[in-house]
């Protein structure tokens, strides 16, 4: 008589639900650990990823989870915050303190409005309105626009303008960084005895500008100067207006990682 093989039993279907499970517990459960030993500077730095990864969506921009209420330093603007506290170059306390800097650079005289600044730099102008801080993915771009930095069709470094600069470099002097200045003009033609072109107007005031930050300390290999003319406009220019925001001084800081 044949005799029957024993029948082999099959693999529990189970088992790789399980595993599944359980793998997801352990993670969880590591997560949960990493968050129970915090360092300073850690949950900053995971914060300031996740910006970034949410900047990359559609839709999205590089400051997409920075304050929108305005354009610039002063209040109702963009605040920095985020990208120095979150992004681990400062701790948030540390910008705090910065950003209360760069507020006073501009509003000299002991808590003397924007308006009330010198009628020779600012013609009437808010401060707010000339100065931009542009997040970036390793640092920072601050945006000088006219009056503020320059007189039209000058090139000389306007005295009201030097404080902001000051604190910037007392920001970066010890830290690695490379620094980018570059000029830019509006469309309007120029023809001076000092100046033949808008691409000789863009260069000098780069260049009046990395000198500046050169004599506050700032290492001459770290900082370059470059003439863009009128070919980058912020805006369009259809107006006085829109014309004064291009022409303007851009001032590039990327941090080593």
């Amino acid at each position: 008589m044949r005799k029957e093989r024993p029948k082999q039993e099959e693999p529990a279907s189970w088992l790789a639900t399980f595993g599944d499970m359980a793998t997801l517990l352990l993670t969880f459960y590591v997560m949960i650990y990493a968050s129970c030993t915090y360092k300073p500077g850690q949950w900053e730095t995971a914060q300031s990823a996740l910006e970034r990864m949410l900047a990359v969506l559609p839709g999205q921009s590089g400051a997409s989870l920075v304050s929108t209420a305005g354009h610039g330093l002063l209040p109702g603007q963009n605040s920095v915050v985020p990208l120095f506290g979150a992004g681990g170059r400062f701790s948030r306390e540390e910008w705090a303190q910065i950003e209360k800097s760069l507020h006073s650079a501009l509003t000299p005289g002991g808590g003397k409005t924007a308006e009330g600044m010198s009628e020779e730099t600012l013609d009437g102008e808010s401060a707010d309105a000339m100065v931009e801080i542009e997040p970036t993915e390793g640092g920072v771009v601050f945006r000088l626009s006219e009056p503020i930095a320059f007189r039209k069709s000058q090139a000389d470094l306007n005295s009201t303008i030097r404080p902001f600069l000051r604190t910037v470099s007392d920001v970066v002097r010890e830290r690695e960084c490379e620094i980018l200045v570059e000029g830019h003009t509006c469309d309007l033609p120029i023809h001076t005895a000092r100046f033949a072109s808008n691409w000789e107007l863009s260069g000098a005031r780069a260049a009046e500008v990395v000198r500046f930050l050169v004599g506050q300390g700032i290492l001459e290999n770290t900082v370059s100067a470059v003439a863009c003319g009128e070919f980058y406009p912020r805006v369009p220019n259809v107006d006085e207006d829109s014309r004064r925001r291009n022409r303007r001084v851009d001032i590039q800081i990327t941090f080593e990682s």
